[in-house]
């Protein structure tokens, strides 16, 4: 038991999981001040040969803000434009947490969860 092959993880025509993905971290965005109305950039991923999605953050109005991702696919000429909706929660021991909002529409019906 537990020997070579034994796990199903090697295969190679296993699922992918979110692990196998670039991600983003709305905390790491908020520490590095990028959570503000009017902010703009490019944000890099340093593990991969050419990563990168710029993005604006605008106002949505009372304490809401979306972020706006615009990003290229396999140096295709198409620009992918993903506007995502940021919560806010407030922790009991103060301050403010930042989350994202699906941008998942099924049915014609908005998710809306963080």
């Amino acid at each position: 038991m537990g020997g070579i092959g034994s796990g199903e993880w090697w295969r190679w025509n296993a699922k992918k999981t979110t692990d196998d993905f670039l991600a983003l971290d709305v905390s790491k965005l908020s520490r590095d001040g990028v959570l503000s109305s009017g902010a703009c950039g490019v944000l890099e991923w340093t593990n991969t040969n050419s990563a990168s999605v710029s993005y604006k953050v605008l106002d949505e109005g009372e304490d809401l803000l979306s972020l706006q991702l615009r990003y290229h696919i396999d140096d295709s000429h198409d620009t992918i434009c993903l506007p995502i909706l940021l919560q806010t929660t407030r922790p009991n021991f103060g301050g403010k947490r930042w989350w994202f909002t699906c941008p998942l529409i099924t049915h014609g019906m908005e998710w809306n969860r963080r």
